[in-house]
């Protein structure tokens, strides 16, 4: 069997195998945003730090604030998360991505999964504890520029994981970074955890594969056909 068989025999197989494998899953270009590696991958204006304006990378919020609700993460259920006390200061970045380069006329989707985690019931915190829950605003920035994505506020009943979802279309072939803000500068039961941060960019449609694979398949035919009749 020659080259051109070869490249032919397999995009056919590779195409009869796609209806059941089909296409794989959305690239999520974030990296850490599960917080399973620990305190790495992200930049913040908060300090490690139990106290107003800090954040820890925690199985479980309470263990570092008896105040706070005992809960596991989103990812795995006893995985990290990012536990954050709210900051007093306006316009403090919770968390900020590294560089993420995205493509141009690309429509990209960002998700992440909040919580609020103030505060254990108690005569000091009735239920629900938390009168001011963090209010969560979330960013793209390019270059000086910034394109807010949405906002969300945690849930008012603690422990309870809310997800955020939105596309967004870019424009030109650049890198850009991801910024989480809490809009909130209310220090008491402005508590949050943050989870699975993505942004996943697009994959080919199953039917893309297949055009692709088939045009594979037609070259390899065709050129052994030419080769044969030279033969």
């Amino acid at each position: 069997m020659n080259t051109y068989q070869i490249i032919a025999a397999f995009s056919l197989l590779t195409l009869y195998a796609l209806p059941v494998t089909g296409a794989p899953p959305p690239v999520n270009l974030v990296k850490n945003g599960s917080f399973e590696l620990g305190n790495v991958g992200f930049t913040s204006d908060y300090i490690l730090s139990i106290y107003d304006g800090g954040y820890v990378i925690t199985t479980d919020p309470s263990i570092f604030n008896g105040n706070l609700v005992s809960v596991a993460d989103h990812t795995t259920g006893a995985g990290n998360m990012f536990s954050g006390n709210g900051h007093a200061t306006v316009g403090k970045t919770v968390w900020e991505s590294q560089n993420i380069h995205v493509l141009a006329n690309t429509t990209y989707t960002f998700e992440v999964w909040v919580m609020n985690v103030c505060c254990k019931p108690s005569a000091a915190f009735p239920d629900p504890a938390s009168t001011n829950p963090a209010s969560l605003r979330f960013d793209i920035v390019i270059g000086s520029e910034i394109a807010t994505l949405g906002n969300m506020d945690t849930n008012l009943y603690a422990g309870i994981w809310d997800s955020f979802s939105t596309n967004w279309l870019s424009v030109t072939s650049v890198d850009i970074t991801l910024r989480i803000t809490d809009t909130n500068t209310e220090i008491f039961g402005n508590d949050f955890a943050i989870d699975d941060i993505r942004f996943l960019a697009p994959v080919p449609e199953p039917d893309t594969y297949a055009m692709f694979l088939l045009g594979l398949g037609l070259l390899g035919f065709m050129s052994a056909y030419r080769k044969s009749k030279v033969d």
